[in-house]
């Protein structure tokens, strides 16, 4: 078994757990068998009250809270979150959080879908003016009403 595991890139033990579930499945469910029981996850690197802080910063412009940016965004709350405490979270784990604190994130169009020509005329020589950034993206948070 451990020859057939290493073939494919796994452990032995692995393989055998695997195999352990398969013969499982005569008596039991397939959901059961073949998904793992939901588990906790590692302790969260920031306190009840700390969390609590991020949570009601994020609902608030990033300009009450010190910084020079008219929306918050990922980058944004991460860069808060080691500045206040310390803590380094990923961007992903930092989007999946806002969802459960009753935030969203959108990510900035190249050109707006719904203006018309002369607009997006505009807003391209604008963008040209700028260094031609026009392809750059940036993420904000948006509170869901």
């Amino acid at each position: 078994m451990a020859e057939v595991a290493e073939r494919y890139g796994y452990t032995g033990p692995w393989l055998s757990r695997w195999v352990d579930r398969l013969d499982w499945l005569a008596d039991e469910p397939v959901k059961q068998v073949v998904y793992d029981d939901t588990r906790e996850g590692r302790p969260s690197e920031l306190s009840d009250d700390e969390h609590k802080q991020f949570v009601e910063v994020l609902h608030e412009s990033p300009e009450e809270v010190g910084y020079d940016a008219p929306a918050c965004s990922v980058p944004l709350a991460r860069h808060y979150l080691f500045e206040e405490f310390g803590v380094e979270y990923c961007e992903r784990h930092i989007r999946q959080l806002m969802p459960k604190v009753g935030l969203s994130w959108k990510t900035a169009r190249p050109e707006f879908h719904k203006s018309d020509e002369r607009a997006q005329e505009g807003w391209e020589n604008c963008s040209i003016e700028n260094g031609g950034q026009r392809g750059d993206t940036a993420i904000l948070m948006v509170a869901i009403q």
